[in-house]
């Protein structure tokens, strides 16, 4: 099955609304307000790209962990320019390091739960199929 441009236009939306959140959640800690439009065009490119790095899990060329190392790279990658364009982060090298430690401790531990997942379903589809004799 063949994934479409409009499916992962939804996705990025999604992700666009869910950064949005963390976005304006983060902001009420601060007590401040987003400013001006170029934020929320610049995280709707970053989920819009976001989206598309997510779309190497839908090919078959690949194994699960070639897939998830090609997809770490990709988004770090992403989250570094992002981290490097941004305003702040820009001024403070150190804090770019430190945000993208974090980023794979946490994408790695999501990974290895991912990976436990996919081993156990996989797993028990093996184990409830029916056996087919291959040579009668």
């Amino acid at each position: 099955m063949k994934r479409n441009l409009c499916q992962t236009f939804k996705n990025a939306c999604v992700i666009f609304s869910a950064i949005i959140f963390i976005y304006l959640i983060g902001l009420t800690f601060v007590n401040t307000k987003i400013q001006d439009i170029t934020t929320i065009v610049f995280l709707f490119l970053f989920s819009l790209i976001v989206s598309f790095i997510n779309e190497i899990f839908y090919t078959k060329k690949f194994s699960l962990i070639i897939k998830l190392i090609i997809h770490f790279f990709s988004l770090l990658a992403v989250i570094l320019i992002a981290l490097a364009v941004s305003g702040k982060f820009a001024e403070n090298g150190f804090a770019i390091i430190i945000l993208s430690f974090a980023f794979a401790v946490i994408y790695w531990i999501g990974a290895s739960v991912a990976l436990i997942i996919n081993g156990a379903t996989g797993k028990k589809k093996n184990t409830e199929q029916k056996y087919d004799k291959m040579f009668k």
